[in-house]
Formats: C-alpha cells, structure tokens, sequence
C-alpha cells in the first residue's frame, strides 16, 4: 500500500476510507487494526459521516462503542498536548516574572537615578530646589520619593507573597 502512495487513510471518491467501510459493514477487528496502524477516526465522508456516524446508521452498536472511545481518546490527547504547550509557555512568564521580582527587591532598584531611567519619576525635576515654594513638579517629585523608598519589610512581604503565588 505504502509503495504505491495510499495510506490507512487514503479515501474514495465519496471521501469513505477504510474505517468508514469497516465501520459500516461492522467489522471491529479490521477497524481495531487500522486504528492501532494511525488510521483516523474523525474524518468525515461526502455525507459528512465519520466512521461512527456510519456505524450507527447501520446499526453496528459494539462498532460504535469503540469508536466513541477512540474519539474520546484522540480528542485528549489533543488537548493534553494543547496544554503542555500553555503550561510551558506560563512556565516561561513565570520565570520572567520572578526575575523582574528579583530586580524589584534588589536595593539598587529604588536608587533615585535608577527610577529616573526607568521613567518613574521625570527627569528633570529636582527635589534639592532653592526655591522657597516648591513647585508643582517638585511635589509630585517627593511623593515619588517617598513612594518608592519604601521601607524594605514592605518590599520583602510583597515579594515573598508575590513569590508564593508565582510557584
């Protein structure tokens, strides 16, 4: 079969293969083989039958049973591979995250020139003003200030519970 170009789900004219023959004519062992050799028990006819459908309508029941379960078990194994994928890529964000957690807790984050790189605080904006009145700008500069120069039991607690959550 193989040397000539067919294989277990080469299909004819009406799209049957030959689990939808075996199907309809409620031959469970050939349906057993061309299963355990890779045949596919979801593709659908011309009538838009899969090889179920097909045993049903000919009223095949242990046929049908079977083939309940081994769509059962395509469908699965599908989606165990759909979710490996998502667990791995959440793996991936996970460790991400934890770095940048990292960087969070390290003292050197929350320097004064580390926040103005980072675009928390604006550049320009000076806290040691000779002005008497401090401006606008420089009020929202020292919330900044002290809103990033937390105390580090503050920083430490957020970060064990963010840690928790992440692992």
């Amino acid at each position: 079969m193989k040397a000539e170009g067919y294989t277990v789900d080469t299909a004819d004219h009406a799209s049957n293969t030959a689990v939808h023959f075996a199907a309809q004519y409620g031959h469970m062992e050939c349906i057993q083989t061309l299963v355990a050799r890779g045949a596919s028990v979801t593709l659908m006819n011309s009538d838009g039958d899969t090889p179920c459908q097909a045993a049903q309508k000919k009223g095949h029941d242990c046929c049908v049973g079977y083939l309940v379960v081994v769509e059962t078990c395509v469908s699965l194994a599908q989606q165990v591979v759909a979710l490996r994928n998502d667990v791995e890529t959440l793996k991936t964000e996970n460790q991400k995250l934890l770095g940048e957690m990292e960087d969070i807790k390290s003292p050197n984050y929350r320097t004064k020139e580390n926040l103005f790189e980072k675009q928390i605080i604006p550049n320009g904006i000076d806290q040691q003003s000779s002005s008497q009145n401090p401006s606008h700008q420089q009020i929202v500069h020292g919330t900044f200030m002290n809103l990033f120069y937390i105390d580090s039991f503050i920083i430490d607690v957020l970060y064990d519970a963010c840690r928790i959550i992440l692992m």
